[in-house]
């Protein structure tokens, strides 16, 4: 695979955004929603390390746009979040993130909706060359049953591209497949399966004998990875959302084949009709399949892999418009050496303004 192939991949996710402004402009049915946060975060591993963590705080500042757009059969929706963390005491950290999210749909029967999607996230790094840009897009299809049933099909493609690596960049398709009910007016489950298929520019890794990995130049890394799902919502007086997921990744690059367990909850509710507390949580257990050493080799940013971690937010309006936002997190990440994990703790204090 030459790197032009996740340079397309990337050209047609933008493609997907640009239909979606073309065919939206001049529309004056746009809704927005737009909030603006900034605060201080105390973080207790800076640097994301097993054995030396390094606590400080960080300037955090966040936007984040929404909006949506129906008109006769079409309905289009973006999303844009940017960015800026400063480190104060460690300035070599200080990244600005850039996400941006567009679907455009059409009812295209009474009981059939087509559509396509996409997602470019870029990040940069102020002092160091870890730049990258990520990305994916999808067609889709979604068809309506009686009793409340929906069944989706995407189609899609996805890639990573750091600007000064070639080690971590990929690019891969995938197809996903889902089952929706509406059990009652507010319990929903869901059903998933996934496809994934993962071919990295490296060449593979292969076992010598002791505990040696080499790189076998023939055979470039090749993962296929397949998951199920089962997802259950309840929205009434409160919100709350359960997930379980089983991973199965094959991969012919030794030491990279596992079998995981994921369970989430997302959990919401206004307390004492002033304060507004949201939960969210995933712990996995990931096997590998091969005994091996850790080896450098998974990722380079190290924000990339979040596994287990528990997040509880607390916000109340002070006038309006304005929110005073606490946020406590706990986190254990996978770090770049294989099945070794490192801690970390975020306590953020901070303002967030809605327009």
């Amino acid at each position: 695979m030459q790197k032009a192939t996740i340079h397309t991949i990337f050209s047609l996710i933008l493609m997907v955004h640009i239909q979606t402004a073309i065919l939206s402009a001049g529309q004056k049915l746009w809704r927005f929603a737009n909030r603006l946060q900034i605060g201080a975060e105390f973080d207790s591993n800076m640097r994301e390390s097993r054995y030396s963590p390094d606590a400080g705080y960080a300037l955090k500042t966040l936007f984040h746009s929404k909006g949506s757009l129906i008109k006769n059969r079409w309905q289009s929706n973006f999303q844009f979040m940017g960015g800026y963390q400063a480190y104060p005491e460690f300035a070599e950290d200080n990244k600005l993130l850039n996400e941006v999210n567009a679907s455009l749909g059409y009812q295209a029967l009474s009981r059939i909706q087509v559509g396509a999607e996409s997602n470019l996230k870029f990040k940069f790094f102020v002092n160091k060359p870890w730049d990258y840009a990520t990305g994916s897009g999808s067609l889709w299809v979604k068809t309506f049953f009686p009793d409340g049933i929906v069944l989706r099909l995407n189609l899609g493609m996805n890639g990573l591209d750091y600007a000064s690596y070639d080690f971590y960049d990929f690019e891969g398709q995938f197809m996903q497949l889902s089952l929706s009910k509406q059990m009652t007016a507010s319990i929903s489950m869901r059903l998933g399966f996934f496809y994934h298929e993962t071919r990295y520019l490296r060449d593979a890794f292969a076992y010598q004998s002791g505990t040696l990995l080499v790189f076998s130049p023939d055979k470039q890394q090749t993962d296929y990875s397949t998951a199920g799902a089962l997802h259950f919502q309840y929205c009434g007086k409160f919100l709350i959302t359960l997930s379980y997921q089983l991973q199965n990744n094959i991969s012919n690059s030794y030491g990279l084949g596992f079998l995981r367990h994921r369970w989430q909850f997302f959990y919401s509710q206004t307390i004492l009709n002033a304060f507004l507390l949201r939960c969210s949580g995933s712990y996995q257990k990931k096997n590998y399949r091969d005994e091996l050493t850790p080896f450098v080799g998974l990722e380079l940013d190290t924000e990339r892999e979040e596994n287990s971690f528990l997040v509880a937010d607390f916000s109340k309006t002070i006038f309006s418009g304005t929110d005073l936002l606490l946020r406590y997190a706990i986190y254990q990440n996978e770090s770049p050496l294989r099945a070794l994990y490192y801690d970390k703790k975020l306590l953020l204090l901070g303002l967030e303004y809605h327009f």
